[in-house]
């Protein structure tokens, strides 16, 4: 047996579910920052080179804001510029770590090998910090970035450009409550 529906029913159920939607949607929201950009130069003579970031996630002063989830993306553009010669140059590489400097503990890492001169290279490190199923009040650590090359035979430099992304999560009405900061020791 089929129920009759009045016609005014028919257009307030669409309408009903509209407003329902927003409350059945996850009530949380991000707090975003991106550091300035950094470029460095690594070349065979001096293969080494570092860089620091301090992150802090926290309440503002005299709020209780609580962080569920923080991310923390630190995203390279690469390339090669080997010198003009006839000979065959030989293709460098290089491997970037990132230390947490409360520890010594390697957050993350990865090695890249520069096949082609003249194109840019994309490498991201996405470390695991430990948060998940926690809700906390601050974060703060500073990260060292470590970037070593092959030295001779390969020559040319490579130039490295870095930026860092964090995200918070945190309670719809807290997210305004939340401060980021990423700074350059």
């Amino acid at each position: 047996m089929r129920i009759p529906i009045p016609s005014c029913a028919r257009h307030l159920l669409p309408a009903a579910l509209l407003l329902l939607t927003p409350a059945c949607l996850n009530m949380n929201s991000w707090a975003e920052m991106d550091s300035e950009a950094q470029s460095l130069t690594l070349i065979p003579a001096e293969p080494h080179a570092e860089a620091r970031l301090h992150v802090v996630a926290t309440s503002r002063a005299g709020k209780r804001a609580k962080l569920s989830y923080i991310n923390l993306n630190f995203d390279m553009e690469q390339s090669w510029r080997p010198q003009e010669t006839d000979a065959p140059a030989v293709q460098p590489w290089y491997r970037v770590r990132l230390v947490d400097e409360r520890d010594g503990h390697v957050a993350a890492e990865d090695i890249l090998a520069l096949t082609e001169p003249n194109k840019t290279y994309l490498v991201g490190l996405r470390p695991e910090l430990g948060l998940e199923d926690k809700e906390i009040e601050r974060f703060e650590a500073t990260y060292r970035l470590e970037f070593d090359r092959q030295g001779p035979p390969s020559e040319g430099p490579i130039q490295i450009g870095w930026k860092a992304h964090l995200n918070a999560l945190a309670d719809e009405d807290d997210v305004k409550d939340i401060e980021l900061t990423l700074a350059t020791p």
